[in-house]
Formats: C-alpha cells, structure tokens, sequence
C-alpha cells in the first residue's frame, strides 16, 4: 500500500479570503438566478439513517442556516444502497438551490469504484459548495477483548483474492451465528490466548505486534464493505503484511457487536465512538488523520506510530446539483463559512473538525479523494453490484 497516493494537506479553513472563494464558473446551462434567494424552504438531503453522522452534522448546519438566512433549511433523510439513493436524488432535483446534498466521502469518493452499476457520477452531477468538517475514523479494541472470540483461522476476506461469495454469504447469515460457529470450533485451543496486555496503555505497536504474532485469528468489523471504516482495516492489515478477518455488518450493528466484545477492533469515525472511549467502553489506540483530532489531541495519527502517509477517514460537505446557479453557490458558501465559528465547540466536542474554504478548493480535494479511493478500493478487489 506504499504506492497509494497521498491525501492533500489541509486546507486553509474558516478564515481564509471568501472573495477567492467564490470565483466558481457559471455552468453554460446554469438555471436563472434567484436574487432573493432562499425565498422557500431549502431541503438539505442526507443520504443515510437519521441519527448518524451525517445526520448530526446536517442538523447542527441547518440550524445555523436557517438563522442566518432567514430561512427554513429542513434535513430529510433518504438513505440506502450505500449513500446512492440520496445522492441520486439530489443529482436529479431541479438546479435551483433548494435541494441539496450533505454529502461524504462514500457517496462522493469511494462508490463510483466499488458499485459496478452507478446511476449518476457525483464528481460531474453534482456541484461542490463547501467543506463542513473532516471526520477521522480511530482504531478501538473492545478494552477486555475475551479469549473467547480469539476463534478465527480464516484468512482475512481483504486483497486482491478477495472472495465476493464469502462476503454474499457473510451478509445473508446474522452476525452473531458466524461468530457463534467459529466459537465452538476454534475456542478450546485458544482459551489461554488474549489480549489483556492491549488494554488500559496499550499503543499501536503493541496491538501492531499481537496481529503478527496470531495472523488471521482477529476480526475487525466495519460499516459495510467499501467504507471507509473497511478501507482504514484493510490499508492497515496490508502495511503490515498480516490478515484480520474483515466482518462487514450493516451500520450501527458493527459497534453494536465491538461494545458487546463479539469482535475485537475496528476504524469507527470519531463522532460514532468518542462518548464510549471516553466512558472507558473502549480502548482508543490512533487515529487516521494526517494531524491529530483536536477531538483526541492527546491520541496519536497511525502516521506517526511508524505508518508515514497512513490516511483515512470520513469528510462531510455540502453539494448542490450541477447548473446552480453561481449567486446561489455563493450565497450558500459563504453562509457555511460564516456559520462554522459558531459550532466549532460543539463539533470538535462530538468529534468533527470544522474545515471551510471555497468552492474550488473542495473540487478539488474531492477529485483527489475519489483518486486515492479508487486506488484502495480495486487493491481490495471489493465490487457491489
């Protein structure tokens, strides 16, 4: 994975020049401009379950907005097929500012690659307004990790060999029926295993140094296959050259499980977990981010535990579909720049940092994202009809 590009350094944030911002070229096609703009309410799509996330960042932004704007910014929730549906939608509403999406980087960076049939290309369908807020994912063990879930000798379903009938079959059985049969096969002889020496001031390189040493034998959880939850496991797994079985589960339930010590680590975004490592349900070892979290300032980047280059995580920000008109990117820009001091506090508190910056500068990070992306998505050999 040495060979996979870098992620841009961060840009410049809130406080950056907004009249360099907002040079963004009208689309030859662009719908007429709305001098009172927004003069309705404006619908701020999110593409997954309420409650996420997504979902959290969308409702802190609209609340500003609409303060600012003088006017309702309501979020709704269409989620499924991997963020696809509500992107989609959004791709397909009138270009007039009044449907737009909060979009990350799986719907925006990740599923052109791994979805073989996609409706839409969010890099040309849709426009690029503004950065909220970068989400770096941390890696966190169960803090008790119990002998008895040490059971698997499968190899790790990430790589190039990467079986897509296992993943199908892994996704038709309840989770915890997989785990439940590898228990009874493989728990007896690796009773006396576990990872007690990983918890309270374990580093990066001790867990580093207990995957070597029992190759195969841990399973890490994440989101979905293709996420970037996934992703993060599987760059770190193959900078290693060791294997973790990669159990894919259907959101929330993969945490669900780490908490219930069914599996024993995984990449979460900050926001999902903060509250349980904070509580000491949960050992946080790194996080991915190029910096650290001024969330988790005291916690390291895996980059600079002996993984220069290690990056990986979440982003959020807002689009609009293509041919919207420039007045209108521009008076949503700068209306989420000027809103971001205000709920800086509150989003490194639940563990989002607050980015900013123009138009152009988010083109073109997205664009660099969807490189990166790609490049790890076809390295695992993942594909999602």
């Amino acid at each position: 994975m040495h060979g996979l590009p870098r992620r841009s350094p961060r840009r410049p944030g809130i406080g950056l020049a907004l009249a360099a911002g907002l040079a963004l070229a009208a689309p030859a096609h662009s719908a007429s401009a709305d001098p009172g703009y927004p003069n309705r309410p404006v619908h701020l799509v999110v593409a997954f379950t309420a409650g996420g996330t997504t979902d959290t960042l969308a409702r802190s932004v609209s609340q500003q907005l609409s303060q600012r704007l003088k006017q309702s910014f309501v979020v709704e929730s269409r989620p499924g097929a991997g963020g696809n549906i509500g992107t989609e939608y959004v791709v397909r509403a009138p270009a007039d500012g009044y449907t737009l999406l909060v979009g990350s980087v799986g719907p925006i960076a990740i599923n052109q690659t791994l979805y073989k049939r996609l409706g839409h290309d969010p890099l040309t369908d849709l426009v690029p307004v503004v950065q909220i807020a970068d989400v770096p994912n941390v890696l966190v063990l169960h803090p008790s990790l119990p002998a008895s879930t040490l059971v698997s000798r499968h190899r790790s379903s990430v790589g190039p060999r990467w079986p897509s009938k296992r993943i199908a079959a892994l996704h038709r059985l309840p989770i915890r029926l997989v785990l439940a049969a590898r228990c009874a096969l493989r728990c007896a002889p690796m009773a006396a295993r576990s990872l007690r020496h990983l918890t309270g001031d374990a580093t990066l390189g001790d867990f580093v140094a207990y995957l070597k040493a029992n190759p195969g034998r841990l399973n890490y959880g994440s989101t979905g296959v293709g996420t970037s939850s996934h992703l993060s496991g599987f760059m770190l797994t193959e900078r290693i050259d060791t294997p973790a079985t990669h159990v894919p589960y259907k959101g929330a339930d993969a945490l669900n499980d780490l908490l219930a010590g069914r599996i024993q680590f995984m990449f979460a975004t900050i926001p999902s977990v903060i509250a349980h490592i904070r509580a000491g349900k949960l050992n946080a070892l790194a996080v991915t981010s190029a910096r650290r979290s001024r969330s988790l300032p005291d916690l390291p980047t895996v980059a600079e535990k002996g993984f220069p280059g290690f990056e990986a995580g979440s982003w959020f920000g807002l689009f609009a579909p293509k041919d919207t008109p420039q007045s209108v990117i521009a008076t949503l820009n700068q209306a989420v720049n000027e809103t971001l001091p205000a709920l800086q506090a509150q989003m490194i508190r639940e563990g989002a940092d607050p980015v900013g910056g123009s138009p152009e500068q988010f083109g073109q990070f997205t664009h660099k994202e969807y490189a990166k992306w790609k490049a790890v998505v076809r390295a695992t050999g993942a594909a999602i009809e």
